[in-house]
């Protein structure tokens, strides 16, 4: 009986071994089994639950995508262009505030008020009643100098090597070694002429001849017709300084230290003015030469650091001031007085300015390198830290007002109480003073 037990007892034992809870092999096997079917539920629990019900979600979201940024796309676009106004406009509005708010600390008023829109100023000029502004992307603006209103647009070919010149209705100006013409009131091209030597100073226009300087040593005289040459003039040196015609007579700089008189349609020298026809001084002269009917003279200045006033008739020296810097540039005249600005050793300037009938002078201003207008009571000089000086006609007083957002500054010294200001992102006034 105790045998049967017992083999019964030993088959139930292998029977039931591997859920057995008392065996210790038992116990490591199950949980290796629990391990793995751990790491392997986790596995597919990545790729259905994150994998492939996202599929379809991305494969719509894509079709609906370039739908939804089309039509986002062209609404933003459109608002990107009506904010890009309001933020030009409020520009505008913030600068020309700005600026406005300057010339109030000045006893200039403004006049006409211009902006050109997404420009930017080059040069300004001002010649014949018209203001000339030269842009950046080679466009020349032409405004009524009193009105401010636009009267033409012209496309240049390049920056302008010099100032434009305007005679009755005709504009010229040099660009690339080319002579342009252009109509004055309509600023419509009537000429293009290709010069053959490359010029080296500014035109000056007379009756029947264009005239300039070059960089081969000779002066020209080109026909005004076809732009041929009519002749031309060697000197030792280079012509830079404008040259100017008076009463048939034409005299231009040298930088062989000679003011030279030629007569203005032959091209002959002259055997009764100065010595050869020619005025010897000390140092080059680059500055351009102003001519003065009463009394009949001339005026320049010298790298010598003199200032000359010459006869006009014969050569002879009417007087001479001693400046101690080089003279480089063109004088300006008001009514009885002759200003200009001398370069010192270090860059400083000082500008003066003489009684056109002695020499004598009047006033100097230091750093001064511009003459800017002629107003009701004062002179006004641009200094070269952008500030502008007042000086009192009546007891030479000088007052000093800040212009710093501005760049630009141009007038005709001839026409009283008109002057122009300019920055370079193009905002433009006209201003006077009352």
């Amino acid at each position: 009986m105790i045998r049967i037990f017992i083999f019964v007892f030993i088959i139930l034992f292998f029977l039931g071994c591997q859920n057995c809870i008392i065996c210790p092999s038992s116990k490591v096997e199950g949980a290796k089994t629990t391990t793995v079917q751990t790491e392997t539920d986790k596995k597919p629990e990545v790729q259905v639950e994150a994998a492939k019900p996202e599929k379809p979600n991305v494969q719509v979201a894509q079709a609906k995508t370039p739908q939804n940024k089309s039509k986002s796309g062209k609404k933003n676009k459109k608002i990107s262009k009506q904010e890009q106004e309001l933020e030009t406009k409020k520009f505008q509005g913030e600068r020309i505030k700005e600026l406005r708010f300057e010339l109030k600390k000045t006893p200039l008023f403004e006049k006409w008020y211009y902006s050109l829109a997404e420009e930017r100023v080059r040069q300004i000029y001002y010649a014949a009643k018209l203001l000339l502004v030269e842009s950046e992307s080679k466009k020349l603006f032409a405004f009524d100098g009193k009105t401010g209103i636009i009267q033409w647009v012209y496309t240049l070919p390049e920056s302008l090597d010099f100032r434009p010149e305007i005679v009755k209705d005709r504009l010229y100006f040099l660009a690339m070694a080319k002579l342009y013409t252009l109509d004055k009131s309509t600023g419509s091209l009537l000429k293009q002429t290709e010069l053959n030597f490359i010029p080296s100073s500014p035109l000056c226009i007379g009756d029947k001849y264009i005239y300039l300087g070059a960089w081969d040593n000779f002066l020209y005289a080109l026909d005004k017709e076809d732009g041929s040459v009519a002749w031309r003039y060697r000197i030792d040196g280079i012509v830079q300084g404008q040259p100017v015609v008076s009463d048939g007579l034409l005299f231009f700089p040298g930088t062989d230290q000679k003011i030279y008189a030629i007569n203005a349609e032959s091209g002959y020298s002259l055997n009764d003015w100065g010595k050869e026809s020619r005025y010897e001084t000390r140092a080059a002269n680059v500055a351009g030469i102003h001519a003065e009917s009463n009394p009949p003279s001339l005026y320049i200045g010298s790298v010598d650091y003199n200032f000359y006033s010459l006869n006009r008739v014969n050569g002879d020296l009417r007087w001479k001031f001693e400046s101690g810097g080089e003279i480089r540039y063109k004088p300006y005249q008001t009514a009885k007085t002759i200003y200009f600005s001398a370069e010192m050793i270090e860059k400083k300037t000082l500008f003066y300015g003489l009684d056109i009938q002695n020499g004598d002078l009047k006033t100097t201003v230091e750093n001064g390198i511009l003459f800017f207008f002629v107003g009701q009571f004062h002179d006004f000089i641009v200094r070269n830290d952008k500030k502008i000086v007042a000086v009192s006609r009546g007891n030479q007083k000088q007052s000093l007002y800040d212009f710093k957002e501005f760049d630009y500054f141009v007038s005709n010294p001839e026409e009283s109480n008109l002057g122009f200001i300019a920055t370079k992102d193009a905002f433009i006034f006209a201003v006077e003073e009352k």
